[in-house]
């Protein structure tokens, strides 16, 4: 049984196969979903949301665990990708470090 799989499987994954192209839209779909998460409200996620001035509420590394949120004023984005799933890392004007949660405004 085995043996009559093989073929099977190595013939559906050729270039330009039916399954290919299938995969090709899902990727495409997927990259469309993400963008649609990205552009969406503003969670602390995007780095295109956050500014040096504005009032957010982050989470601290020692503070993961409980999920205490430290509110304070952007000093300094430190996250360099546009978008990050747990939140742009930032420093505060006191100096605190954490993952943005929340934006307060400006």
């Amino acid at each position: 049984m085995a043996d009559a799989y093989t073929p099977q499987v190595s013939r559906r994954l050729e270039r330009g196969s039916p399954t290919t192209r299938h995969l090709g839209e899902a990727r495409a779909a997927r990259t469309i979903e993400r963008s649609m998460v990205e552009d969406g409200p503003m969670n602390g996620n995007n780095r295109s949301d956050i500014a040096a001035g504005m009032r957010v509420r982050v989470v601290r590394k020692e503070d993961q665990r409980s999920g205490a949120l430290t509110e304070g004023v952007v000093r300094d984005l430190l996250t360099k990708s546009p978008h990050h799933p747990h939140g742009i890392k930032v420093r505060l004007e006191g100096g605190i470090v954490g993952r943005v949660k929340e934006i307060s405004g400006a």
